[in-house]
């Protein structure tokens, strides 16, 4: 069963270009914005399970530098999928 989930990113605007250009060697993640609001940059992620996301969560963007907070959503069902 997959996993999708959604992470909202908090990071230094300084550091945009290096921290997308990090996130995109991800491979769980499809889908990357740099959005409005209150997160400077959304991504979304399909995961085999939770313990693969736990493993990115944990490993792998406590390494990315410019990070400053992040906040993740797992999706429950999609109701919608227009492409």
């Amino acid at each position: 069963m997959k996993l999708t989930a959604f992470i909202g990113f908090t990071i230094n605007p300084k550091l945009h270009k290096k921290i997308a250009s990090e996130l995109l060697k991800i491979p769980e993640i499809t889908d990357l914005h740099h959005t409005t609001g209150n997160f400077h940059m959304l991504a979304k992620l399909i995961c085999k399970d939770s313990d693969q996301l736990r493993e990115i969560l944990q490993d792998k963007l406590t390494e990315i530098a410019g990070i400053e907070k992040t906040e993740t959503m797992i999706s429950l069902e999609e109701v919608i999928h227009n492409y």
